[in-house]
């Protein structure tokens, strides 16, 4: 086995979300939008700006220089704790670079270069994104808080969110009532905290000079999800008939890593639940036939934080699958791609 390891795996990934009202509960839906025309509720939401599109903008649409601190892993000892600098134009490009430890590391200066060459995947992927609204609240119970909450001087809104299917995986999600960009939140897995992110100090339109913003994207050619895949690319791909409860296929591209042999290329298909994702990464490598009707291969699985990653050369193919789904789960997916 061609063994891919982490640090590939997430470049490939980086590179290429009164009383309290459920989400499902009678008129939980108005609450949430917040009509057209609406006072300002969660303290400081502003009057006509529907809770529903605050969720949606991401985070490279907002001009913002700020600092935050970042703790992966349980409460108290045995986290990694952290401090970044995270800036964005408004216009897709972004900066990300880790500052200092802080707290549950032998050796800082190695963790720090980890950090760093992970940035792209914990931009993209570390932090919540929620890519679907309608989506999102399809597959989610959400529940926004009455209670006045303050992230680096932002008045924000609460929400609790857990899936409707059977998860271990929760969230804790503050929302700046103005811009909709997240300011803080946190993931619990069976009760256990698996990360926490929280702005220290954030500056909206902030002047980025002397700072080096970049896409940090890999060329790529979008493929059409409405058509078969494979006619498309010409040769076969690995296509999931199983996917988690609740996702869809969200997008799917050919990415090009290597711009000085462009004829390199990894299939990239994305699915989603409105706020957790799936990535298949996928290299063809050998187009023979599979022998005897059997997969070949051998893959590895390995967590980082949240994030489950199964690693390896299967079919033909060598293949990076990751996502905030457990181990069986993204097997059962690879296995019914075969």
């Amino acid at each position: 086995m061609r063994r891919l390891d982490l640090s590939l795996a997430a470049a490939l990934l980086g590179a290429s979300l009164g009383a309290c009202a459920p989400a499902d509960a009678p008129g939980a839906g108005d609450f949430l939008r917040g009509p057209a025309g609406s006072p300002p509720v969660g303290g400081g939401m502003q009057a006509g700006a529907p809770l529903l599109d605050l969720v949606m903008v991401q985070p490279e649409e907002v001009r913002f220089h700020g600092i935050r601190r970042v703790e992966l892993g349980p409460e108290g000892s045995g986290a990694q704790v952290h401090r970044e600098e995270v800036a964005c134009d408004g216009q897709g490009r972004f900066l990300l670079e880790p500052l200092e430890v802080l707290e549950g590391s032998e050796d800082p200066d190695l963790t720090l270069l980890l950090e760093t060459g992970r940035s792209a995947y914990s931009f993209r992927y570390r932090d919540l994104r929620v890519g679907d609204p309608e989506r999102f609240f399809a597959n989610h119970v959400v529940t926004a808080s009455p209670e006045a909450v303050t992230v680096a001087g932002r008045p924000c809104i609460r929400l609790a969110v857990r899936r409707r299917a059977a998860s271990e995986l929760e969230w804790t999600l503050d929302l700046d009532a103005d811009t909709g960009l997240l300011l803080a939140f946190e993931e619990r897995a069976a009760g256990q905290r698996v990360q926490a992110v929280a702005f220290e100090s954030i500056e909206f339109d902030a002047p980025l000079t002397g700072l080096v913003v970049d896409e940090h994207r890999f060329s790529r050619d979008q493929l059409d999800m409405s058509l078969p895949l494979e006619p498309q690319l010409g040769f076969k791909v690995l296509e999931p008939g199983l996917l988690p409860p609740g996702f869809v296929m969200r997008d799917a591209c050919v990415i090009h890593p290597n711009p000085a042999k462009p004829e390199e290329i990894w299939v990239r298909v994305e699915y989603g639940d409105g706020l957790s994702r799936v990535v298949l990464l996928q290299k063809p490598q050998d187009t023979q036939p599979m022998i005897n009707g059997s997969a070949q291969g051998t893959v590895r699985v390995d967590r980082a934080g949240a994030w489950t990653f199964v690693t390896g050369t299967l079919d033909g193919h060598r293949v990076v699958l990751g996502g905030k789904a457990d181990e069986v789960h993204l097997l059962e997916l690879l296995q019914s791609a075969l």
